[in-house]
């Protein structure tokens, strides 16, 4: 009879440990799977920021090309003038 409460105990104790075991296993799984979604959510937001920083390297591009026009012109004319 001792025996077999004894099996029992070890039989239980060694189920509960496994159970403990698979349920640490499926936590880090989703913790791992939770991060690479982030990751992946991340990169999506990126990924559709740069045609927005596209136009606007374009358009400082511009600006800047008229203001280097306007200070060659503005230089040369300065050059034409007599003091």
């Amino acid at each position: 009879m001792i025996i077999s409460v004894i099996f029992l105990a070890i039989t239980l104790a060694l189920v509960i440990y496994i159970v403990s075991i698979y349920n640490n296993l499926v936590t880090l799984f989703n913790r791992a799977y939770n991060a690479f979604s982030q990751i992946d959510v991340q990169l999506k937001r990126r990924y559709d920021l740069i045609p927005n920083l596209v136009t606007i390297a374009q358009k400082i591009s511009l600006t800047r090309r008229k203001y280097a026009y306007k200070s060659y012109y503005g230089k040369k004319q300065c050059f034409k003038c007599k003091f």
